[in-house]
């Protein structure tokens, strides 16, 4: 089973992947989408892609209301543990 921050650091190549105008700098673990510029279809792309990456089936309402990276890789960690 994958870490919190070995799903943080999934999230964050997606996060780098999707917007490429972000340095991997900006892109920290108490960093959240939105201030990150991700608009809603970013933030579910980014979501939907990271749980492809890690081969996890978590439920989106389950991840629904999470602020920083760092808290959504915990959310996921806790529902595929």
């Amino acid at each position: 089973m994958m870490s919190p921050d070995q799903i943080y650091v999934a999230l964050r190549n997606q996060v780098l992947a999707t917007l490429p105008e972000l340095t991997p700098e900006e892109v920290t673990p108490d960093a959240d989408m939105e201030t990150l510029g991700a608009n809603s279809l970013d933030r579910l792309d980014i979501i939907t892609c990271t749980l492809e990456d890690i081969n996890a089936n978590v439920s989106m309402s389950r991840l629904a209301g999470t602020k920083s990276l760092d808290e959504l890789a915990r959310i996921i960690h806790e529902h595929i543990g």
